[in-house]
């Protein structure tokens, strides 16, 4: 992906922002969401991003039925609750930016992933590697220092 195409112009963004969007703001903002939403699925799917597994025994029990409700914790949970969501917030973070990277090596590295890709694809679709592609490589390279 081009980095050119994730360029946003923050002065709408502060217009929404603010309450005072026009008509034309709203639609270069939904003109992003394809974007963001393909960005999510290789975040899901590719890095595994959203897989954490964070939790405390502190942390209220979900339920449909009842409201959970945080403030009838002592101290040390609310402290135990607060660092489980600092670990999934770091976890989703750090996989942003394994994705930015991998984005990053296809951008600068093309010929050097293309040369070393062993996989099996039917037609190239860009000269610009995948991530998924880009990952592949870093995975059989890593596996190859590991023995």
């Amino acid at each position: 992906m081009h980095s050119h195409q994730f360029d946003i112009n923050f002065g709408i963004l502060q217009k929404l922002c603010q309450n005072k969007p026009n008509s034309d703001d709203y639609i270069m903002i939904y003109s992003y969401r394809s974007k963001v939403e393909v960005m999510f699925l290789f975040l899901k799917h590719l890095i595994g991003g959203f897989c954490y597994r964070f939790q405390t025994k502190s942390m209220p029990k979900l339920s449909r039925k009842i409201k959970t409700d945080i403030s009838t914790l002592d101290e040390s949970g609310i402290r135990k609750v607060r660092l489980v969501v600092e670990a999934v917030e770091r976890f989703v973070n750090i996989a942003g930016i394994s994705l930015g990277l991998l984005q990053y090596s296809a951008l600068t590295h093309a010929d050097e992933i293309w040369n070393n890709y062993t996989g099996w694809q039917r037609t190239r679709s860009s000269v610009i590697p995948s991530e998924a592609v880009v990952q592949s490589i870093i995975q059989t390279r890593a596996r190859a220092v590991q023995f």
